[in-house]
């Protein structure tokens, strides 16, 4: 049953500095360690304020919403869960745009963070599973990642069309009989 009770109610307000400063660095600690993983040089790459705040606001925007209209099968609350907030990033880097590479005009940085944090997050929850004893495996094969590029390049994808398909590949290995 859903409380009523105000006090246990998430509400929406403005991230505060302390709260938004960690978010931003995390987020651009992850997204630095994928960049330089691929052999690019983080130092060239620029990155607008705003928008990377916006990026944030709407995921955490978004955990609000998760909490009040996704519930478990006992009724609580659900928590959004790494891969769905992974899935917003991508979705929200790619529909902000808040980075650049100042070195390479050409080269698309944000794609290849969204990329690769989309590849991330299905591997850390696919991990995850299997240390609590599922036996998930990832299904991110190059002609997959090449689909998927291409639909992050043209920004061809919803939030939950993200979400869906990064739970698609994952999948639960068969004992053999």
């Amino acid at each position: 049953m859903i409380s009523t009770d105000i006090k246990v109610f998430p509400s929406w307000g403005a991230l505060g500095k302390t709260a938004y400063d960690k978010l931003e660095h995390d987020l651009l600690d992850e997204l630095r360690q994928f960049y330089t993983n691929r052999g690019h040089d983080w130092s060239n790459v620029k990155c607008s304020k705003e928008r990377l705040r916006e990026v944030i606001d709407m995921v955490e925007r978004r955990r609000v919403y998760f909490h009040v209209f996704h519930l478990q099968e006992d009724g609580s609350p659900m928590e959004m869960g790494e891969l769905n907030e992974a899935c917003l990033h991508c979705f929200w880097i790619l529909k902000r745009y808040p980075f650049f590479d100042a070195s390479d005009p050409e080269r698309d940085v944000n794609l290849i963070l969204a990329s690769e944090l989309f590849k991330y997050g299905v591997s850390f929850t696919a991990i995850k599973r299997r240390k609590l004893g599922c036996k998930e495996n990832v299904n991110i094969r190059p002609h997959i990642e090449k689909h998927l590029n291409h639909a992050f390049k043209f920004r061809d994808l919803s939030k939950e069309a993200l979400m869906v398909i990064a739970e698609s590949l994952i999948y639960e290995e068969q004992e053999e009989q």
